[in-house]
C-alpha cells in the first residue's frame, strides 16, 4: 500500500464496484437523512477525476444537527 493515503473527512471514498469503480461523496444532511452523490467509472483514475470535479462543484456542507 505504499503511495496510498487515507482520505480526509469530506473527501469521499473510492472502492471497487461491480465491473469498475465507484465513489461516494457526502454532501450534507437533509431533513431526515444524509445527502450523497455517487460517481461511477471503469477505472479508479477516471472515478478519482470525477470525484475531484464533484468536490469543486459541490463542497460538503457543515450543517449541525440539533
Amino acid at each position: 500500500m505504499s503511495g496510498k493515503r487515507r482520505r480526509s473527512h469530506g473527501e469521499g471514498s473510492v472502492f471497487k464496484y461491480r465491473d469498475g469503480f465507484a465513489a461516494v461523496l457526502e454532501i450534507g444532511w437533509g431533513e431526515v437523512k444524509r445527502s450523497r452523490k455517487w460517481v461511477y467509472g471503469k477505472t479508479e483514475r477516471e472515478v478519482l477525476d470525477r470525484l475531484v470535479d464533484l468536490c469543486t462543484v459541490t463542497p460538503p456542507s457543515r450543517s449541525v444537527r440539533l
